[in-house]
């Protein structure tokens, strides 16, 4: 959904599509996690790894990795604004390479250094 948009209060789950990648480190992305609740608890994406084409796997980029999920939402009436349908005001996704080092909330090389930007 886009920013703002309300969803049906039925609506239990949703599709989410994006791109990780692993910041221009010399790691590679693991695996990439999406939390409807403020990273009190994480959901794992399915990452297309099959998508890569083998020269994209070296360099400082080691590939951007396609995801996919069917992300749980929390039960309606249970947001701060519950009214005709259930805002979904945050969506936080975090990639975690291959050395287990997860993204943080904040950067700290700068503003667009976490996954909440």
């Amino acid at each position: 959904p886009e920013p703002g948009a309300w969803l049906d209060a039925r609506c239990e789950w949703l599709e989410v599509q994006g791109i990780a990648y692993p910041g221009g480190t010399r790691r590679s992305v693991l695996k990439v996690e999406l939390s409807t609740n403020r990273g009190q608890s994480w959901q794992e994406a399915r990452c297309l790894f099959s998508e890569l084409p083998c020269d994209d796997s070296v360099g400082t980029s080691k590939s951007w990795v396609r995801f996919e999920a069917t992300v749980r939402l929390p039960p309606a009436g249970t947001s701060l604004e519950a009214r005709c349908g259930t805002p979904l005001t945050e969506l936080w996704c975090r990639a975690v390479d291959d050395a287990g080092n997860a993204q943080t909330l904040r950067g700290s090389g700068g503003a667009r250094g976490g996954y909440a930007w």
